[in-house]
């Protein structure tokens, strides 16, 4: 569900980012290997967060603010299709090699991936927020 250019189609899912502290995108190469055969795609955590066990600095409003930790996430593979095709699918017509963003579904479930590599994913999104918070507060000159 997604828009050619990686925006999300899902509505639910922009009210949500909107309604974070932070909101931003990790990047990394991710692998798949299906029936013996291995590839690697670049992939993008796209995040909306907001921490609950430290203060933040708030730009629009020039406070610091301590909320309830929440978080929604969603994987986007970058994909280069290898001819023109038009499948129907939201993303419309594509043509041979041109790049686009496509969600790839509920990945980020505690079911699907390891407890540990949850962890990593909250770990590495808290610890860019944390640098962004360090960063607004510089600009503010705190």
């Amino acid at each position: 569900m997604t828009k050619k250019g990686g925006k999300p189609a899902d509505a639910w899912f922009d009210q949500h980012l909107k309604k974070h502290a932070f909101r931003g995108e990790l990047g990394f190469p991710l692998t798949f290997e299906l029936l013996g055969e291995r590839f690697t795609k670049m992939a993008k955590i796209v995040y909306a967060y907001t921490p609950g066990d430290w203060r933040w600095f708030n730009p629009t409003t020039r406070t610091t603010r301590k909320g309830v930790e929440s978080a929604v996430y969603h994987i986007d593979l970058r994909l280069v299709p290898e001819e023109w095709h038009d499948d129907g699918a939201d993303h419309g017509a594509v043509k041979d090699g041109e790049l686009y963003w496509f969600t790839f579904g509920d990945f980020i479930r505690d079911d699907m991936l390891p407890n540990d590599v949850l962890s990593a994913i909250i770990n590495a999104v808290d610890e860019k927020c944390r640098a962004e918070d360090d960063e607004r507060r510089g600009a503010a000159g705190l």
